[in-house]
């Protein structure tokens, strides 16, 4: 959920960003309406519809319709998302996996979209991110401030996650393992700083720092698990 909210609140920055008019308590009223009216209306046509087409194409002679209707849908709710609604492309798609999430056909629908996602369009997004990003532009003191991002963004996810996961019932170390699997930053923080600085919200060095710091996280966040697991496992050897 905070995914969305943050690509919500990313829509709303890019629409302001982009607008020729000076900002006002108006024009925000307008995007958040936009925004809600999109979200009410993609939600009823998948809710209602989305299901019984994937069920109709489903029983049609034709070879792999159903994930071609998959990759169809994707791309007119995230266009419809982006061009109609005001927000994030990835919002529509989003949704679109949610609606398709309910089908009976979700487990062949993952299997199949997997197989053409890392095969051509993940690696065609990181190649991108890659493009864009330089790790010389951080230099100087953007180098300590990158360094406390990285330490803020590792102990906020570590710390707040197994507060909740403590609160929830779960012991100290179960509760350790939570959130040091919830330290990871991807894709999500990376097309939102893609965004970002397509429509210069943010300059190159600010997504330098971001695209590293999603880098750092994500090779540390396997190093915390194995260490935290490895003290549960030394625990219960000795407790048996």
């Amino acid at each position: 959920i905070d995914d969305i909210l943050v690509l919500l609140g990313l829509s709303i920055f890019i629409a302001l960003a982009t607008s020729t008019n000076a900002i006002s308590f108006a024009q925000i009223a307008t995007i958040v309406l936009q925004m809600i009216g999109y979200f009410i209306i993609s939600v009823a046509i998948g809710i209602q519809l989305i299901p019984r087409i994937t069920n109709w194409i489903d029983k049609l002679p034709i070879y792999q319709g159903i994930y071609l209707f998959t990759l169809v849908i994707t791309l007119i709710y995230a266009w419809t998302a982006e061009v109609i609604g005001g927000v994030a492309a990835i919002t529509g798609a989003f949704l679109v996996g949610l609606f398709l999430g309910k089908t009976k056909q979700h487990e062949r629908i993952i299997q199949g979209m997997s197989t053409i996602a890392y095969g051509m369009f993940v690696p065609i997004f990181f190649a991108n991110i890659g493009l864009q990003s330089n790790a010389r532009d951080i230099s100087g003191n953007l180098i300590w401030i990158t360094a406390a991002i990285i330490i803020v963004a590792i102990l906020s996810k570590l710390i707040g996650c197994s507060l909740g996961a403590r609160m929830g019932g779960m012991n100290t170390q179960d509760s350790l393992q939570v959130g040091a699997g919830m330290i990871s930053r991807g894709e999500v923080g990376l097309i939102v700083a893609s965004l970002g600085l397509s429509h210069k919200i943010i300059n190159q060095e600010i997504f330098s720092i971001t695209v590293v710091t999603v880098i750092v996280v994500t090779l540390v966040t396997p190093l915390i698990m194995y260490r935290l697991s490895k003290e549960t496992t030394t625990k219960d050897s000795v407790t048996t």
